[in-house]
């Protein structure tokens, strides 16, 4: 899926995926108070905290093999 971002493309969608995953657990949060708000929002935090980690796991890969290169 992240094979065709380039590296700056990648860390902006990191940004992006972070600011999103921070805003998620606001509402979750939020929703302790109210029940049914973090139920109906649960799916979604769970997808932006997994695109979150996923393309982060990329951005590490992609800066490992980058230094790899340059040490060899």
């Amino acid at each position: 899926m992240y094979d065709s971002l380039t590296f700056g493309e990648l860390t902006a969608l990191q940004d992006m995926l972070y600011e999103g995953t921070e805003k998620a657990y606001r509402v979750a949060s939020f929703g302790y108070s109210e029940p049914s708000q973090f139920d109906h929002y649960r799916l979604v935090h769970l997808d932006i905290g997994r695109l979150f980690i996923e393309a982060g796991t990329e951005l590490l890969r992609r800066i490992d093999n980058q230094y790899s290169e340059q040490a060899a």
